[in-house]
């Protein structure tokens, strides 16, 4: 089949990481066999009034990608106006893809404002729309925004929703009169980078580490704390591990603390990797998850992960290869504390989660999808 596959949110050579996770699925949909065209719409900063700039390329899974960047002063009111930026797209969609690719589905991710204008291209071009949503912001969306009906009504028209975990499911389920049409189907683990390696115990020193872009929700105080109160008990050597940049950072860079932290920004996947066969443990605090692709690539390693009792997580992490902790100081302490007396076996661990995240499961579940309709 002939998929368009539209994102707001998606990796462009300005920003390499932007939206990697969408990218990701198109690269499992591809890998399934269907044939896919992906439309991205990119809105930012720029210090004049406005410009328009077209970024086409064939990516590296052999994905023919169009980006239409809008930037502009006044970029946030021109984000909030789901009319124009839909005028944009088609108008692009017609006389640049449509002439030698008409689609079979057009696939839209997340509600706002891709759906949206997803919704509309489905209706003008007759076509079947799908929706994959990450969103976790979709009941401030439905709750604040003026123009929240268009946002029911592209739920409500999609012939399926498909989301990445029973959690967000369960939220976006209220603003549909028939929850049947939404699948979960998760978020993909590269298995080639994130693959089993056995640990190497070290009776002197524990390793744990960390994965995120550090801002709200992440709560990394809680175990940075945690860790100092344990650091101070036990006979080992601690060191953690911080990966991704973020504002967090600055008040923790700035403590005086009695265990070694390793800083190291925004670094390729291939070091990640490195970084988690090396550790102990995977630790993730955060107010709410709708998944967490971190934890997923963690538990690929086959690394035991520590994580909040929020969101997404609990369908992730489980008694057999981590432990589910709320957010305070006192219970990661005492998480961690148990984790560490834990023989975790560290092989079923990675090929649980090679079973469920990989390229191949994931396409196939998409394929599935768009062949039943």
């Amino acid at each position: 089949m002939k998929i368009l596959f539209l994102s707001s949110l998606y990796p462009s050579k300005e920003y390499p990481l932007n939206g990697n996770f969408i990218k990701e699925h198109a690269s499992a949909i591809k890998n399934a066999g269907e044939e896919v065209v992906v439309l991205a719409l990119n809105v930012s900063y720029w210090e004049n009034v406005f410009r328009k700039r077209i970024e086409k390329f064939t990516d590296e899974y052999g994905i023919e990608t169009h980006i239409i960047h809008i930037q502009s002063r006044f970029y946030k009111w021109i984000y909030i106006n789901p009319f124009f930026l839909y005028s944009v797209l088609q108008k692009y969609f017609h006389e640049t893809i449509y002439p030698s690719f008409n689609p079979d589905i057009i696939h839209s991710n997340i509600l706002y404002p891709c759906a949206i204008i997803g919704d509309k291209l489905s209706v003008k071009y007759n076509k079947t729309h799908i929706i994959t949503e990450h969103w976790s912001k979709v009941d401030k969306y439905m709750g604040t925004n003026l123009l929240s009906f268009q946002g029911r009504r592209s739920y409500r028209n999609a012939k399926f929703i498909t989301v990445v975990s029973k959690f967000l499911k369960n939220n976006i389920s209220k603003y549909l009169p028939d929850s049947s049409k939404i699948k979960i189907i998760p978020n993909v683990v590269d298995i080639n980078i994130f693959s089993f390696s056995p640990k190497k115990s070290d009776n002197d020193k524990v390793i744990f580490s960390c994965i995120a872009k550090w801002n709200h929700p992440k709560q990394p105080m809680l175990f940075v704390n945690a860790l100092e109160q344990i650091s101070k008990i036990i006979s080992k050597k601690i060191e953690l591990h911080f990966v991704g940049d973020g504002s967090q950072l600055i008040e923790i860079k700035k403590l005086n603390l009695s265990y070694k932290i390793h800083f190291y920004g925004d670094i390729p996947k291939l070091h990640v990797a490195e970084i988690l066969d090396k550790s102990d443990f995977f630790l993730h605090a955060s107010l709410i998850e709708t998944f967490s692709i971190v934890v997923a690539e963690a538990l690929s390693t086959g690394t035991p992960v520590i994580a909040s009792n929020v969101g997404a997580l609990p369908e992730l992490v489980n008694e057999a290869n981590g432990i589910l902790v709320e957010n305070t100081v006192q219970e990661w302490e005492k998480a961690i504390n148990s984790a560490m007396k834990i023989s975790f076996n560290h092989l079923a661990i990675s090929e649980a989660g090679k079973n469920k995240f990989s390229k191949e499961s994931i396409g196939k579940q998409f394929s599935e999808l768009y062949k039943s309709i």
